[in-house]
């Protein structure tokens, strides 16, 4: 047509066509992803459940180069560098350390159950007490050392409880690093961040630690190799905590030392500080 190429371009008529709206901040916008916060839009196909097993369980499970396998290689190969990396920024590719904590907590805390045999509150006190302060007071109370019905649900109160002690840990810890590292002026938070990821390696020596019980005894854990179990996490914390320190800090290896076995003796500490007190308000009770 005449004077049809002089026209000005028009852009073309979306009025028909569905703009999508995030449903992570309420942003209109096209294509694949949001503009304004870079949240995916769904599609049909993200809710089939071939589309779960092909993709999303193929990518978690295999995907080495994802979150979760960056975040367990470093976590495990170089001691320190996945917190260092976080507190300085680089969050995207790694999971929250805090996140990982607690899954971390949560599936020790059940694994650990699976077949480890229930002690009674005198069993507990004689062997998580070295001082012998609680089982003293657990004779004075008159408490059997042969599992009973009641001694049986004191058993699993007291080890759901120790579990949920065992979270103070780190948070307590974290106060003690920041007293003996004061001179690099770091936040808590960030000493905080350290902490977690190496109880959390801590807890995954355990859960490995086990899953090797469990299988070499058909599902049962004897007493000896639960506390074969237990010993392997405390050997392998101060060495895991002296390559930590010194790649987080950027310490010598001789201060790198000091530090670790500072840091370690707290953590021993104030474990057994809560170890006692939740033995001693159990015998109380019973």
């Amino acid at each position: 047509m005449a004077g049809a190429e002089n026209r000005p371009h028009m852009p073309p008529d979306l009025s028909g066509a569905e703009i999508p709206t995030c449903q992570s901040c309420g942003a209109r916008g096209s294509g694949a992803y949001c503009s304004a916060c870079g949240e995916r839009f769904l599609t049909a196909d993200d809710l089939s459940f071939s589309h779960f097993l092909v993709h999303d369980l193929a990518h978690e499970l295999f995907h080495w180069d994802g979150k979760i396998g960056r975040t367990l290689r470093s976590l495990v190969t170089k001691p320190g560098d996945y917190a260092a990396r976080f507190v300085k920024g680089q969050r995207t590719p790694y999971l929250n350390p805090l996140r990982l904590y607690l899954v971390v907590f949560i599936l020790q805390a059940f694994i650990g159950a699976i077949g480890t045999p229930q002690l009674t509150l005198t069993e507990r006190a004689e062997r998580y007490d070295p001082t012998g302060f609680t089982s003293h007071l657990a004779s004075e109370r008159g408490l059997a050392t042969r599992q009973s019905p009641h001694s049986e649900t004191a058993a699993t109160d007291a080890h759901w409880i120790a579990e949920l002690g065992t979270l103070l840990i780190a948070f307590l810890v974290s106060a003690v690093q920041m007293l003996l590292l004061r001179r690099f002026h770091r936040r808590y938070i960030e000493h905080l961040t350290l902490c977690l990821t190496v109880v959390t390696f801590s807890m995954l020596v355990m859960i490995a630690g086990c899953v090797i019980t469990l299988a070499m005894g058909l599902g049962q854990v004897t007493q000896g190799a639960d506390a074969v179990r237990q010993n392997a996490a405390a050997i392998v914390l101060p060495v895991y905590w002296f390559f930590a320190v010194k790649r987080f800090y950027s310490t010598t290896a001789g201060a790198s030392l000091l530090y670790a076995a500072g840091i370690t003796l707290a953590n021993f500490a104030i474990a057994l500080a809560i170890n006692l007190a939740i033995i001693a308000i159990l015998v109380e009770a019973a």
